[in-house]
């Protein structure tokens, strides 16, 4: 059974050499590492790079990015995007040309690996073990109660931990804002609410809903005949009858 499941995200045009990396990626990841690897092919480039400021990522995503892109951009351009919003990315660079180092080095990306497309396998394999040595590292300083996410709050990025976060919720009309009571803040940020379900539902002390995100670990007390919950912050907030029932549910089963 795998310990450890990261997100990766392959930025390549060709679906043929996409197909073939992924499979060869996720076996040198299990084998190496005892890592899940979930790959999330990325075929709309023009789609991706502009959603990126809005994108939530993950502290230990990866990216594996084709150098030369047959679009718009290339490599480089979507890596220092992506670098931009989310500093802590785990950035690879794909390519045929090892002396293209040069390049992305100057562009200021910091790849942790660059994969050099080749027909000899133990090339590529060693490239793909040494980006999966420096993911196994990430992960394992990453404890559970460090974990952090980046939000975007107008035109700051910050790094939160997940452990100050009280709850998160929609805001009504407001398509890819929410609003994040923190333990000592209120925030509106800019995030897919999508995004943010996928990154809080395999963390066993969040509990997500169709508009709530909430952090059992942060709730103090709540009243079914009054129908609030009361954080740890001090902040109540009002439910109705069907959320709160979910939510006692799950605070019951965290502390049996």
């Amino acid at each position: 059974m795998m310990s450890l499941t990261i997100r990766l995200f392959m930025i390549e045009d060709s679906p043929l050499q996409q197909k073939k990396n992924q499979s060869f990626i996720k076996r040198i990841f299990e084998e190496s590492h005892a890592m899940e690897v979930q790959i999330i092919p990325l075929l709309n480039l023009k789609k991706f790079y502009e959603e990126v400021p809005l994108t939530t990522f993950y502290p230990t995503d990866v990216f594996v990015i084709d150098y030369d892109l047959n679009s718009y951009f290339n490599g480089i351009d979507v890596a220092k995007k992506i670098r931009s919003c989310h500093p802590e990315a785990i950035i690879s660079l794909l390519t045929a040309y090892p002396d293209q180092a040069i390049s992305v080095i100057n562009a200021g990306i910091a790849p942790v690996a660059y994969i050099v497309k080749s027909t000899e396998v133990k090339e590529m394999e060693t490239s793909i073990l040494q980006l999966a040595k420096h993911v196994a590292l990430s992960l394992h300083e990453l404890s559970e109660d460090r974990q952090k996410i980046i939000l975007s709050v107008g035109s700051e990025k910050k790094l939160i931990p997940c452990t100050s976060i009280c709850y998160l919720a929609t805001i009504k009309k407001e398509r890819n804002r929410i609003f994040v009571e923190m333990e000592e803040e209120q925030l509106i940020a800019s995030a897919s609410w999508k995004d943010m379900r996928q990154l809080f539902y395999s963390n066993k002390n969040f509990v997500t809903f169709k508009s709530y995100i909430f952090n059992l670990e942060a709730i103090s007390h709540y009243s079914r005949v009054e129908k609030f919950i009361r954080f740890k912050n001090g902040a109540i907030l009002f439910l109705g009858t069907k959320i709160l029932d979910g939510l006692i549910k799950e605070l019951e089963r965290k502390h049996q």
